[in-house]
Formats: structure tokens, sequence, C-alpha cells
């Protein structure tokens, strides 16, 4: 979640469910865990008080860039040798095996 809005900007949770392998009640814990340990931020629409966006503290921020070059690295070891038109049709293929995965809403 914190990589997710580092890198895309701050956004609601609504917004973020996309982009995460998780429900929507699991999505909440998540960011009051986050916000409890002052990793991310939370505001509330001044017009829907029902609309929060997220973002990320600088704490937040600072253990999000921490953990991209390791990620970086897995990732390169993970798809070495596997050639650049297969590595697509792969991605598209797990792409949809983790749609397939989530429950209906």
């Amino acid at each position: 979640m914190l990589l997710i809005l580092l890198e895309r900007g701050p956004m609601t949770a609504a917004e973020i469910s996309p982009y995460l392998a998780m429900d929507q009640s699991l999505i909440s814990r998540t960011v009051q865990r986050l916000y409890e340990k002052g990793l991310l931020s939370r505001r509330r629409s001044r017009t829907d008080r029902r609309n929060v966006t997220l973002r990320t503290t600088e704490a937040g921020a600072e253990l999000a860039a921490d953990l991209v070059q390791p990620l970086q690295e897995l990732d390169e070891e993970l798809i070495r040798g596997i050639p650049g038109g297969r590595l697509q049709h792969a991605t598209r293929d797990i792409e949809a095996m983790t749609r397939n995965a989530q429950p209906p809403r």
C-alpha cells in the first residue's frame, strides 16, 4: 500500500483497492495499522465526510523507498532468462488469475 501511494500519489481506499489483492475489510484494517504507526495520513473530504484521502507520511515514504531496491532485485532475479514477449503474456495471465481470485463485489 505504501509503495502504491508513494508511486501514484494520494488516493482513497477505493482507488487503491484494484492494486491490492485484499478485500475491503483487510484494506481498512491495514490503513488503520499504517495510520497508527505514523506511516500514512488520512484527510477527510470537506464535501463528503465518507471520502478519506490516504497519503504516505515522511516516515512511510522512507520505509517504502527502502523496500524498492530489494523488490527490484527480486524482480530481476525472477524474470531472468524469460524473453520479453513471453514475459508480457505471463504477466497478463497472472493479472487475470489475480482478478479471478478476487471475491465478487
